[in-house]
């Protein structure tokens, strides 16, 4: 099931239903187009190529196949979690692990209790962790928010931001694969001495194939650079526009690859699920926030002591 618009953010007559019923077009025009770039790659290129193939160029197309089909595998199983995959809701046990790892790191710093100058999502009514944000279609906080994107029907933050990056990864792959298969038949149909009979032999579904596959193909090229570069330097989309360089998440490329993917190099390449850790985890900056808002306490009660 969707996740989005659990309740309504604009008003409470119920309409929330109504909003999930049309949030779910975008990914069933996904599911589409991915539908038409695979029939159109196995039954315009695939098939006849292989149908005309001979000894070792067999071997060829089977490999080409299987690529095919671990690329398109992936694109789809990252694409399925990250819409059904919780984006990192703030939830009430969200907030209390929050709440205990800020203790503690209180406690081992010498500090007393957790400052009350510790944000609360005025929406919510709930603690806000540092680097969450409230998603005004989901009407939720999400840690380390990235956008709500309607293709995927859901936000994304540290829980799916994995699986969105790979789906824009393997997207990508799949749809060059299939622009690179057309562009042969394209071109002769077009630009052949032959083209009209290499026009009759390329369907009109091959042509919406291949144009809107490189369209995409293009779009998604884009996306890769834009969250490659975020993703070096340990930001989210917000969080560039708030801080712009400045970054003051930065962990190091290899850390911050490691946050988001997980550790292994099975967790960087394929759409696998990363081990998270059950308890969690104060971000170093998060630690000095924490400390200057202890300190400001700190300070504001010695003057009151003093008036007193």
């Amino acid at each position: 099931m969707l996740r989005v618009h659990d309740k309504c953010a604009l008003c409470r007559c119920g309409c929330g239903a109504l909003l999930r019923s049309v949030s779910v077009l975008p990914v069933l025009m996904v599911a589409a187009i991915a539908t038409l770039e695979y029939y159109v790659f196995m039954t315009e290129h695939w098939v006849p190529e292989f149908q005309r193939s001979v000894g070792v160029f067999v071997v060829a197309r089977v490999f080409e196949v299987s690529v095919f089909h671990f690329v398109f595998g992936c694109m789809l199983v990252a694409y399925y979690k990250v819409v059904l995959s919780d984006p990192g809701y703030v939830t009430p046990s969200v907030v209390q692990r929050v709440k205990d790892a800020m203790q503690e790191a209180m406690e081992e710093g010498g500090g007393g209790k957790i400052p009350p100058m510790v944000n609360t999502c005025r929406r919510c009514k709930l603690l806000k962790p540092f680097r969450a944000h409230h998603c005004s279609f989901c009407n939720r906080c999400v840690l380390k928010m990235d956008h709500h994107c309607p293709w995927v029907a859901n936000c994304v933050g540290e829980g799916n931001y994995k699986f969105f990056f790979h789906f824009v990864v393997y997207a990508f792959l799949a749809l060059s694969m299939c622009v690179r298969a057309l562009s042969g038949p394209f071109q002769a149909a077009l630009f052949s001495e032959d083209a009209p009979r290499g026009a009759a032999n390329f369907s009109a579904l091959a042509v919406v194939g291949f144009v809107l596959g490189g369209a995409l193909a293009i779009s998604l090229l884009g996306f890769i650079a834009v969250h490659s570069y975020l993703l070096v330097h340990g930001a989210t989309t917000i969080e560039c526009h708030e801080y712009g360089r400045a970054f003051p998440f930065n962990q190091g490329w290899r850390k911050n690859f490691n946050n988001v993917f997980g550790e292994t190099t099975k967790d960087w390449l394929l759409p696998t699920t990363p081990v998270r850790k059950q308890r969690y985890v104060l971000h170093p900056a998060e630690l000095e926030h924490l400390a200057a808002d202890s300190c400001f306490e700190d300070s504001s009660d010695q003057e009151d002591d003093s008036l007193l």
